[in-house]
């Protein structure tokens, strides 16, 4: 009876210390690398204030990276950098008249690539984040004037779209609120670039030579520094193209839900 006894306890720790080894390993893995939630979907107030509405998807993937991406709408208002625009430009009254006169409204989408440098990491503490932007504006009200058939002064407005892609850094630090909400600061976030967009209007009634010869003159004294502008003009149809540069800065506060 005692070799009986003795043989079936061998065989129950036999099995039954696989099941022991995998919990040992489970609550090493569990010290080692604590349960978080790697979701964040994040709305930023400071957009809401400025009427500029986006939204955040965040993916932590480490202790020390994640991913995230944006998408930001934007109604129609006034052009970024205008002041900065106009104090350089060659013929700043001619510009500031068209830049003060144009709206622009449209969404960007953005991808970053986060870095968390502090001691919790996790998607907690300071961080930097290399990005790339991809915006598309839409825009109307760009203004010239000219001197019409009759000899007086008459105005032309064009609309179109502008497309900027940009680069660059943030500079930012996250923390969690209790269980479920987070707070992300982004500190600072300039980007640099370019954008190119065409703008144009069509007219109901042909123009004759004299008036696409004051209508082109009046481009000609449209200058916007670093810019490469371009035009035709003819009976029906007036075109403005625009490449050049393109800049911003990211900041702000987000408000985050974690799952």
């Amino acid at each position: 009876m005692k070799r009986i006894y003795s043989t079936l306890v061998f065989f129950s720790l036999l099995f039954a210390s696989p099941n022991l080894l995998t919990a040992q390993d489970q609550t090493s893995t569990r010290s080692e690398k604590p349960i978080f939630k790697r979701h964040l979907l994040k709305v930023n107030l400071t957009g809401l204030a400025l009427h500029n509405y986006g939204l955040q998807f965040e993916e932590v993937l480490s202790k020390r990276m994640s991913v995230a991406l944006s998408y930001r709408i934007m109604p129609s208002g006034n052009i970024p950098f205008k002041t900065f625009i106009t104090s350089q430009s060659n013929n700043s009254q001619s510009a500031e008249d068209a830049l003060n006169a144009i709206k622009l409204g449209g969404s960007a989408i953005t991808a970053d690539l986060r870095f968390y440098l502090g001691k919790k990491g996790y998607g907690r503490g300071f961080y930097v984040s290399p990005f790339y932007r991809h915006a598309t504006f839409n825009a109307k009200g760009l203004n010239f004037n000219y001197t019409d058939i009759n000899n007086q002064t008459a105005s032309i407005d064009l609309s179109g779209n502008l497309t900027g892609n940009t680069v660059g850094l943030m500079l930012g630090s996250q923390w969690f609120i209790g269980k479920n909400f987070c707070l992300d600061w982004w500190i600072i976030g300039p980007h640099f670039g370019t954008a190119n967009g065409v703008f144009s209007a069509h007219t109901n009634v042909s123009l004759d030579q004299l008036e696409q010869e004051s209508i082109r003159s009046s481009l000609s004294t449209f200058d916007i520094p670093f810019t490469k502008e371009s035009y035709t003009v003819s009976a029906n149809e007036i075109k403005l193209s625009l490449d050049g540069p393109w800049a911003g800065i990211r900041a702000g506060i987000q408000l985050g839900f974690r799952f």
